[in-house]
């Protein structure tokens, strides 16, 4: 036997479905909302108590700087295999230094001398420049952690007995003379590779005939933790000297170890500052559009209110946490701007639940209104602890203060007719109002006229086609820009222009250091180097290397290799090949002291490691590819506990995890969406035109974030997720007010939509835009992304919701035949219907 359903049943199985889960929530909150309403003032009162309580957590914040714990996946591999490393290998910075064999970024303090105008930087009067800097910096002192003071001798890293200052060969008289005579060789002078020290240059036939920057870079030691604190020390001590320093002929820019973390916090610091001018434009927008002008109906109080609440609930929440013991990280710095955006949006659907109690027909008492109004919060369900507290009691108050006919500045009774005629003009405009009967008696211009007229206009045949062809043409846009979207970070976007460490970074962009990636591997275990099948192995794995398409074949330096081409080189035992490595070789070659760790009692190799180099490696994802295929390496070889590592791979390991995490939250989260969705908007084509416009949003998201100079990184990648709330959230409002609607005409069912939920759409874009935008004049880059990403979300809802979301349901939303009982019918359909 088949039994047919028709759509029309369907769709109003759906209504049914859904007026009894709103019926169900819905008397929920009106309950709460009765008891809030009886006692507003306990609620006001405890609301504040319980945030200050929660903002004494602040005396316990403590801030995070580390840019690698902010930045990078947590416990990632190359965090692992960093710190197996250091448990391997010993740290030798004080006297067998190497700049290729570290671990970390270690110490150091980088200067770059640019020429004016673009001169060739080779001539005696540049160097004199240069070496009065140099002797500048060696004579900073510090205070050590002692109480004494420390001279950069004391606190350089040294190899072969002097400080290890990369680029000062320069400065030699070798180097002068082949200047004076233009035969500088290059890249190798006197056995050393000199490409990494100059920038811009011009050679022709293995001789520099031309630079038009010099970098020289001081190296710390990290030996002990005292020298390592002490060296740190010594690091400030060197900007303030550099920030001091003015040569007119040449130009000098600078940079250390933590310039980047400064730089960051610096610019967010500043930025904050921003905040209270944010507030003032939320305090003065909100109270103008909710206004009527009405001195009795008039609620700017509860605009002010809302955002008291929010303020209130940042500090309460940032207490809360810190107490908690979680760390304020720099990106953190966007939430108060975020949340006073959410807060106002909340604001007006609340407001515009509270508006439709007048045209329940009579005087409603403001314990019922209250209720009523809770209706609204469905859809923001369980929303703020502000909103449900503190809010609502505020409501309360306000509707009693408009049920005694008080004023709303002064909280005094209005004048009778009587006493009006007494009075001047002045005092009747700013003194006078009526009791409101009905929604529009109470609502501000802003939240009356946008939704009548895009209800009228967006409806019309002509625009609705206009629509469709808009966003058909924005759709294929955006996909071409998402699918040109890029992954990468540049470090010059984290810090302001106006930094030092800004300037040094342009200069930095001349050399070609900036590319390399010297790759450390790593063999741990129980091996015999004498054995010739472990040379053998080792070769293999290191020829294996040097075939990547980023590795220089015959730059890779390897300490056996050159064990193998002395006279000292023994093999005939293991013992044999310990000892003459250890008396003989090591001696005559310092440079690998630091790539061999030999066991506690000196009779075998616990580790040893040799190095590949790879150049002009420059986007964000080339350098996660080539991570990837160095690990893909040292995991071919049959050698024990083989690790391909460089200190650069902590920051590239979010380049390679980055895109997919970001997807597959974003997948999490619109899964998410669908089912919350489901169950509050129980209808499959209302459930399924939200989820595809949540799809069109994000897509045209990541696509003007292409044309807008944005890229995938850790830190667009959280806005680009915070962003799926705001990508749901207008839509979702439009359907709910289509199925409030009920409407067997698609287009009034349409229409409806707008008028409910138009207006808290429109001022909470506004709102939310005030709340964002004075972030465009930020100069660090969190918050300027994040302006950038939360404008283009924002927009993007709001015209999808406002415009595309309409049209479509106009033409293929759902129709219903009948009300269910419970729902609540918008004034065109009562009209419609004869009711």
């Amino acid at each position: 036997m088949n039994i047919e359903i028709s759509d029309k049943e369907v769709t109003m199985n759906c209504l049914s479905c859904y007026t009894a889960v709103e019926g169900f929530i819905g008397k929920k909150f009106q309950s709460y909302g009765g008891l809030v309403a009886s006692h507003p003032w306990k609620f006001i009162i405890g609301y504040i108590l319980v945030m200050g309580l929660f903002s004494l957590g602040l005396l316990n914040l403590q801030k995070n700087d580390d840019l690698e714990q902010t930045f990078t996946p947590l416990n990632s591999q190359a965090i692992q295999d960093r710190s197996t490393l250091l448990g391997l290998y010993k740290d030798y910075s004080r006297s067998h230094f190497n700049s290729y064999n570290k671990l970390t970024y270690g110490l150091y303090g980088d200067v770059i001398f640019k020429s004016k105008d673009g001169e060739n930087i080779l001539n005696s009067t540049y160097l004199r420049e240069i070496e009065s800097v140099y002797r500048t910096v060696l004579n900073i002192t510090c205070n050590n952690t002692h109480g004494s003071i420390s001279t950069y001798d004391e606190l350089c890293a040294m190899s072969n007995g002097t400080c290890n200052i990369e680029g000062n060969i320069v400065l030699t008289q070798e180097f002068k003379t082949a200047m004076s005579t233009g035969n500088i060789p290059y890249p190798i002078f006197q056995g050393r590779t000199i490409n990494t020290y100059f920038g811009n240059v011009e050679y022709t036939n293995g001789i520099l005939q031309y630079a038009s920057s010099i970098k020289l870079r001081f190296n710390l030691r990290t030996d002990t933790p005292s020298y390592f604190d002490t060296s740190k020390l010594w690091i400030k001590e060197f900007q303030e000297v550099m920030k001091k320093l003015e040569h007119s002929s040449i130009e000098i820019a600078f940079a250390h170890t933590y310039s980047l973390e400064e730089g960051l916090n610096t610019n967010i610091a500043g930025d904050v500052l921003y905040f209270s001018i944010t507030v003032t434009l939320m305090l003065f927008y909100a109270g103008f559009a909710i206004s009527n002008k009405d001195c009795l109906s008039d609620r700017q109080n509860l605009a002010r209110a809302a955002v008291l609440g929010m303020g209130l609930a940042i500090v309460g929440a940032l207490g809360f946490v810190s107490a908690c013991g979680v760390e304020f990280v720099a990106i953190v710095g966007v939430m108060p701007f975020l949340i006073i955006g959410i807060g106002l949006d909340d604001m007006f659907l609340l407001l515009t639940g509270l508006a439709s109690t007048y045209d329940k027909g009579g005087p409603v008492e403001p314990k019922k209104k209250v209720m009523m109004t809770m209706r609204t919060s469905v859809a923001v369900l369980f929303g703020y602890l502000s909103y449900i507290t503190f809010y609502l009691a505020c409501i309360t108050l306000n509707e009693k203060r408009v049920q005694k006919g008080l004023h709303i500045h002064t909280c005094k009774p209005l004048p009778t007719p009587g006493e009006l005629e007494e009075k001047g003009q002045p005092y009747k405009c700013l003194c006078t109002g009526k009791a409101p009967s009905k929604r529009t008696d109470v609502q501000g211009s802003l939240e009356k006229y946008p939704p009548k007229i895009l209800s009228k206009i967006v409806l019309m045949k002509p625009v609705q086609v206009i629509v469709i062809i808009i966003f058909a043409a924005y759709l294929g846009i955006s996909i071409w820009g998402a699918t040109n979207f890029k992954e990468g970070l540049d470090i010059k976007n984290l810090v302001s222009e106006d930094s030092y460490y800004f300037k040094y970074l342009s200069f930095d962009e001349s050399f070609t250091s900036r590319g390399i990636i010297v790759t450390q591997f790593s063999v741990a275990g129980n091996v015999r180097y004498s054995d010739p099948e472990t040379i053998r192995k080792i070769e293999n794995l290191q020829t294996l290397a040097e075939r990547d398409v980023d590795t220089c074949s015959n730059c890779s330096i390897n300490w056996l290799n050159a064990y193998r081409q002395t006279s000292y080189f023994d093999d005939s035992t293991e013992s044999a090949f310990i000892n003459s490595l250890q008396t003989q070789f090591l001696p005559a070659f310092p440079m690998f002291t630091n790539d061999i760790s030999f066991s506690d009692d000196n009779t075998s190799i616990k580790a040893s490691r040799f190095y590949v180099f790879a150049y002009d490696i420059i986007e964000s994802k080339d350098e996660g590819n080539f991570m990837l295929r160095m690990r893909e390496v040292a995991a071919s070889s049959n050698l024990p506990g083989v690790i391909a590592y460089s200190p650069p791979f902590i920051f590239t390991e979010q380049f390679v995890a980055i895109l997919h995490n970001t997807l597959q939250t974003l997948g999490i989260s619109v899964a998410a969406i669908f089912v919350i969705t489901a169950i509050f908007l129980p209808h499959p084509l209302l459930v399924f035109l939200v989820t595809v416009t949540l799809v069109m949003i994000l897509v045209g998201l990541i696509g003007f974030m292409y044309f807008w100079d944005l890229t995938l990184s850790s830190i667009t990648m959280i806005h680009i997720v915070m962003s799926v709330g705001f990508s749901v959230d207008f839509s979702a409002h439009v359907c709910h007010g289509f199925m409030e609607t009920a409407s067997e005409d698609r287009k009034l069912g349409a229409c409806g939509a707008l008028i409910r939920s138009g207006g808290p759409i429109f001022n909470g874009a506004m709102s939310s835009l005030i709340g964002i935008i004075m972030l465009a004049f930020s100069k660090s880059y969190v918050f300027l992304s994040f302006f950038k990403v939360m404008i283009l979300i924002i927009l993007l809802g709001a015209a999808h919701s406002l415009f595309f979301l309409p049209v479509v349901l106009s033409l293929v939303g759902p129709q219903f035949k009948h009300r269910v009982e419970g729902a609540e019918l918008m004034p065109m359909n009562r009209k419609r219907n004869g009711n």
